[in-house]
């Protein structure tokens, strides 16, 4: 018995890539407007002791069996940025590409 409709079967991987497709979009639609960007606990004074500790524990176990000078040489390179300048600088205006 031959049936000439379309199986559903076969269209089980587009109605899978639809789902995941309309959760994906359906998702970010609600995070956009229950989550603003930008909103979050960033600037909350509570949260900067906690900051300061994980960075404080973070460092010792980076310098951990180091010697004084070795530490003292990393802590030169965490005052001044890669160019040399101090952190916190402004960045240089972006220069258009010469032709």
């Amino acid at each position: 018995v031959a049936d000439d409709g379309i199986n559903p079967i076969f269209l089980a991987p587009l109605f899978s890539f639809l789902a995941l497709f309309g959760v994906g979009i359906g998702g970010g639609f609600l995070l956009s407007v229950f989550v603003p960007p930008g909103e979050g606990e960033y600037r909350d004074a509570r949260l900067d002791a906690e900051r300061e500790a994980r960075k404080r524990g973070w460092y010792s176990d980076l310098t951990e069996g180091l010697d004084d000078e070795t530490v003292a040489m990393l802590d030169e390179n965490a005052q001044s940025g890669p160019s040399g300048g101090q952190y916190g600088e402004p960045a240089p205006p972006p220069r258009a590409p010469s032709m």
